[in-house]
């Protein structure tokens, strides 16, 4: 009986890869272009060359995860498909992880853009993505729900972008993004249509400015909390009661970027905890109304650490510290460390700015 068990066990394991795979439910993938048409448990069995006539993996089925199993799909020197593509019309739930991605324009696209079926999941995690020239590497649309964790994005003209542009019905986009890691890009994350979203933990290391490191707009709810931001700031358009806090943006004073903006339809938001220091334009640069801005330190800005813009009314502040500052153009200054030309400011008397008490 033991003998038997000894040659069974053995048996197993000289089973082919691919077999073993099948019989725990895993379907192999091994050829470039593939197309995942039935929902399943799939799994990358080896690295997949450059598809010179389309994606290198496409998914259409709607319940699919994908292992990739630590391998690579290549897809480096085709500019014109990406490497993985996911379109499904009806609702999707899409788990892609544990692997490498290179080239392919963009590395990630992933559709969705069904207004009655709203209830989409795209999961990405544990990826690394890496793309040149002007592509992005990860792109979705109209997929309700998304997660990006725990992945390393170079390279790319944008790191991950998503949007509804109609496709998601009356809702906005959720999810998380949260501790990545963001190089070389030019902007890293840039949500349109999103709210209650996570953005946290991100670091954004690149080597020279590139535009805005996390870039939102037409959104409500959000939290961007724990970033660490190298050459590259937060600029919020239409961005309503969100929480904007102990994010830190660090700058060279080259090029042409502050480290907090928020525009004029920008309001009910708190900026809370915030560290700016070196960027080259402003360290908060406020032109919204009803906002909270407070405990916030931004140092040696090459314009205002803090910056209330004519229009940035009802603005409360307190706490924030400003030192060290090279602003110069403002009707109501205080030294060069801010500028208070919205109307009905109210201070909290605890301000350390320009070396004093405001």
């Amino acid at each position: 009986m033991r003998t038997k068990n000894v040659f069974q066990i053995l048996a197993v394991l000289l089973m082919p890869a691919s077999t073993v795979m099948a019989s725990e439910g895993r379907i192999p993938i091994y050829e470039t272009g593939t197309v995942i048409s039935e929902s399943g448990h799939y799994i990358l069995t080896r690295d997949l060359p450059v598809n010179p006539d389309g994606p290198a993996l496409s998914i259409t089925a709607r319940r699919v995860t994908l292992d990739l199993n630590g391998f690579s799909v290549n897809q480096a020197g085709n500019t014109t498909d990406p490497g993985i593509r996911v379109e499904q019309r009806l609702s999707m739930e899409v788990l892609i992880r544990n692997g490498n991605v290179k080239g392919g324009k963009p590395s990630i696209l992933a559709l969705g853009n069904n207004p009655s079926e709203p209830d989409s999941r795209l999961i990405l995690e544990n990826i690394r993505l890496e793309v040149g020239g002007s592509a992005h590497c990860v792109e979705v649309e109209g997929v309700s729900t998304v997660h990006l964790t725990d992945s390393s994005l170079r390279g790319c003209t944008i790191g991950v972008r998503l949007r509804c542009s109609g496709g998601c019905g009356n809702r906005r986009i959720q999810g998380r993004i949260e501790d990545n890691t963001f190089l070389q890009t030019t902007t890293a994350i840039h949500l349109i249509d999103a709210s209650t979203m996570i953005v946290s933990g991100n670091r954004v290391l690149n080597e020279s400015y590139g535009s805005d490191a996390i870039k939102i707009e037409n959104s409500r709810s959000m939290i961007v909390s724990n970033n660490s931001l190298g050459n590259g700031g937060i600029v919020l358009t239409n961005v309503r009661g969100s929480d904007i806090r102990e994010n830190t943006v660090e700058g060279s004073l080259t090029g042409n970027s502050s480290g907090i903006v928020a525009d004029a339809s920008s309001r009910a938001n708190r900026f809370v905890g915030n560290v700016i220091e070196y960027v080259n334009e402003n360290g908060i640069m406020i032109s919204g109304t009803a906002n909270y801005v407070t405990g916030n330190t931004t140092n040696h800005c090459g314009l205002f650490g803090l910056n209330f813009a004519a229009g940035a009314d009802d603005n409360y502040y307190r706490e924030n510290q400003a030192i060290g500052n090279g602003g110069t153009s403002c009707t109501n200054p205080i030294g060069s460390d801010v500028c208070l030309d919205g109307a009905n400011l109210v201070s909290g008397g605890d301000n350390h700015f320009a070396g004093s008490l405001y």
